[in-house]
């Protein structure tokens, strides 16, 4: 027959080898067993606990209000000896580290009813609840995505007609009057509307998180200057500098260009608002190894006011913002967050008030780039771009420019025919407004072909096809109806020169 000490000994090797940590104490609320998981944890020996009261060793707080817990002591048990539940607690080990679990105090009943002790139960449910957080956080980005992207196309179709019946009409009345000055707040009012509708559309790319990521080797100093360059004219307005450490030393990262830049676009500007007005923010990227994987970390310092434990908690909550603007919608660092996660990476983020704030994005390390074989779509062809309206010259500009195509921008028919004849021999395409205040894009596009029969030419406007041509007489001239998206224009201008250089390749066979 087995012995007492044989039958403890292997009842406490049964108990050492489940997951859960278990506590037991006498009837006075002492302690007399842990086992392994509950020493491991709490950080101390059975020995070092033996004895001791079990409030005094295992601590309980509310994972909502940080309050303490009390844990049921064994007289609380005389009247009902059900087991107490206590869940989702958050409880605190050694060196203050914290798990959430649930709890199960259960009474040791003797002979006679007589409690005898309670033994705890604690199960570590951190990791159950931190998957059900990101999946309910998923859902909430996905919902939202959802309606940003519904909203943006609906919208887009309705600004599409109100922007081109806006150019129509300023095609067709008389500058300096009210009511061109009126066609030109509508057109201004639309380009508002259309960074809106990108924000939204931004929005709804990055929530979607089931779509797989396109990940590329990504040159971090490539990607940082790129978004510097958006946003350092406006900073420097309120004397905010950028410093960036090393550019040339930078890593790879596997990743999304485009995604990347808008990521550091969306922590500029939060460092920006946290500043407000004269301070730096400081960019670097080392490697880090987490678990055999090595990292890119793109690190992004400011000077502001810095953020409390409470703000750092609520963050990165959709539609959370402390900026008093009611433009803020509190989505910036909500979908910075989900696209870092789309991207295969993490975000951590360090602050204290008055101390600034320090955002990390983890993203995986790639091999530099291999330098791509494919023959770029441009070679630096010469455009000159013909358009009375400011904000139409200047987008189709840097659209091209962008493109890798030289352009030459005039305001007026007088500055486009001396582009034309200084440079017209490199002019590759001309892009030509067909109603302007101060001429008529019928006679620019007759003096034109004067100089150069066989001149290349893309007419634009607001009004109808069908208008445009039943005005002009028919000729070789494209047409390009406004409002134009940015792929449309390039689309236009590549048909446009490749068609003129297959002609001269058959003209010099023949």
């Amino acid at each position: 027959m087995e012995s007492f000490s044989a039958k403890n000994q292997l009842l406490t090797s049964i108990l050492d080898g489940v997951s859960e940590a278990i506590i037991a104490t006498d009837s006075k609320g002492q302690v007399t067993f842990l086992n392994r998981p509950a020493q491991k944890f709490i950080g101390i020996s059975l020995r070092g606990a033996f004895g001791k009261l079990l409030k005094d060793i295992l601590v309980l707080k509310d994972s909502a209000t940080d309050k303490r817990l009390k844990i049921p002591a064994p007289k609380s048990f005389r009247e009902n000896i059900n087991p107490h539940k206590l869940t989702r607690a958050m409880c605190v080990g050694e060196h203050g580290r914290t798990l959430l679990v649930d709890i199960l105090v259960t009474p040791i009943v003797g002979t006679r009813q007589k409690i005898m002790g309670v033994v705890v139960v604690a199960h570590d449910v951190t990791k159950r609840v931190k998957h059900e957080r990101l999946a309910h956080e998923q859902w909430r980005i996905k919902s939202i995505g959802k309606i940003a992207n519904t909203v943006a196309k609906d919208f887009a179709d309705y600004l599409g007609a109100i922007s081109g019946h806006a150019s129509s009409i300023l095609d067709n009345i008389i500058p300096n009057t009210r009511a061109y000055d009126e066609a030109e707040k509508i057109i201004e009012a639309a380009d508002y509307a259309a960074a809106l509708i990108k924000r939204l559309t931004n929005i709804a790319r990055s929530a979607d998180v089931d779509k797989e990521a396109d990940l590329q080797p990504v040159a971090v100093n490539t990607v940082v200057a790129n978004a510097i360059s958006i946003v350092e004219t406006t900073f420097l307005q309120r004397n905010i500098i950028f410093k960036v450490q090393s550019p040339d030393s930078m890593p790879y990262a596997m990743g999304n260009e485009r995604e990347i830049r808008d990521c550091l676009i969306s922590l500029f500007m939060n460092a920006a608002d946290a500043i407000d007005c004269d301070g730096t923010i400081s960019i670097d990227c080392v490697e880090k190894c987490i678990d055999k994987d090595t990292f890119s970390v793109i690190r992004v310092r400011d000077s502001g006011t810095g953020m409390s434990k409470e703000v750092l908690e609520q963050m990165f909550d959709p539609f959370f913002t402390k900026k008093a603007s009611e433009n803020a919608m509190g989505l910036g660092l909500t979908v910075m967050r989900s696209t870092v996660q789309k991207l295969g990476g993490f975000v951590k983020v360090r602050s204290l008030p008055g101390r600034g704030a320090s955002f990390r994005i983890f993203l995986k390390k790639a091999k530099r780039a291999k330098p791509s074989k494919k023959k770029s779509e441009t070679y630096g062809e010469t455009i000159v771009l013909l358009d009375d309206h400011e904000n139409d010259r200047t987008k189709a500009h840097d659209i091209l420019r962008t493109a890798g195509y030289k352009v030459h921008t005039a305001k007026n028919a007088s500055e486009c025919m001396d582009i034309h004849k200084t440079h017209g021999d490199t002019v590759s395409v001309s892009i030509i407004d067909v109603f302007m205040p101060d001429s008529d894009g019928k006679t620019v596009l007759k003096d034109i072909l004067t100089l150069d029969p066989s001149a290349s030419i893309i007419m634009t406007s607001g009004f109808s096809r069908d208008y445009v041509r039943s005005y002009i007489e028919h000729g070789t001239w494209r047409f390009l109806q406004k409002p134009w998206e940015p792929d449309h224009l390039l689309a236009t201008v590549r048909s446009v020169i490749d068609k003129k250089n297959i002609s001269r390749e058959k003209s010099a066979i023949a």
